[in-house]
């Protein structure tokens, strides 16, 4: 079912909740589920619905990439065997890879920002720099 190419959903979700400094409970009261059935998710028991992995992604920083076997061309397979279609035409260019040494506040608020909507976002870095916009709209490629 499974060749040593293939990643196993559940071993990316650990590895990028660890990665995070992400609680297990932090992650599950983020995608709205139980934090037992998070666990669910982590040891391959269950499988996040498609919208809950999008969050995952989104939250965690998830590569795109990381959901395929080495070569980029075979999917992800599930601990149920099945073959899933993933779309991850909504999720924005690539954060940083970690956390680092932030403090719990400051993760849930970065994490906030990552599930957030353009606007939400466009608020958020103008209500804390309110020259953002200024140096944006000055700088080509910004």
């Amino acid at each position: 079912m499974f060749d040593d190419n293939t990643p196993r959903l559940a071993d990316i979700l650990l590895k990028y909740r660890e990665m995070n400094h992400f609680t297990q409970q932090f992650v599950a009261d983020k995608i709205g589920v139980t934090r037992s059935a998070y666990t669910y998710y982590e040891t391959g028991k269950t499988q996040p619905s498609m919208e809950a992995l999008q969050i995952l992604q989104k939250l965690m920083n998830i590569p795109t990439e990381e959901f395929f076997a080495r070569d980029r061309h075979t999917p992800l397979y599930l601990s149920d065997g099945k073959k899933r279609e993933l779309d991850f035409d909504s999720i924005l260019k690539p954060q940083p890879k970690t956390m680092g040494e932030l403090t719990a506040d400051e993760r849930e608020l970065i994490a906030n920002y990552r599930l957030a909507s353009n606007i939400a976002k466009r608020k958020a870095r103008n209500l804390l720099d309110p020259e953002y916009e200024d140096r944006k709209s000055s700088k080509p490629g910004y």
